[in-house]
């Protein structure tokens, strides 16, 4: 009976952790946009970063994942490393 319960709080917590987000595009979308709050990085390169990340929503919501995942994690990381 222990062992259930403990399996079953396990399950909850791990899907708690991955339930802010819808998949895994939508949320590398909000770790961009926290990353605008964090980066060192000004004008034209804020606004580099910002068609960057509109370019990957708009890949996202044509369907292409991969290619969005892909684009975000590098504005991501273009931002951080400027922070």
């Amino acid at each position: 009976m222990k062992r259930l319960f403990l399996v079953s709080v396990l399950l909850s917590v791990q899907s708690m952790a991955f339930a802010h987000c819808a998949g895994p595009v939508p949320c590398e979308m909000k770790y961009v946009d926290v990353a605008f709050l964090k980066t060192k990085r000004t004008g034209a390169e804020v606004d580099k970063a910002k068609a960057m990340r509109e370019e990957g929503e708009k890949l996202f919501k044509e369907g292409k994942e991969e290619e969005a995942l892909k684009l975000l994690k590098e504005t991501k990381k273009f931002l951080l490393e400027g922070s």
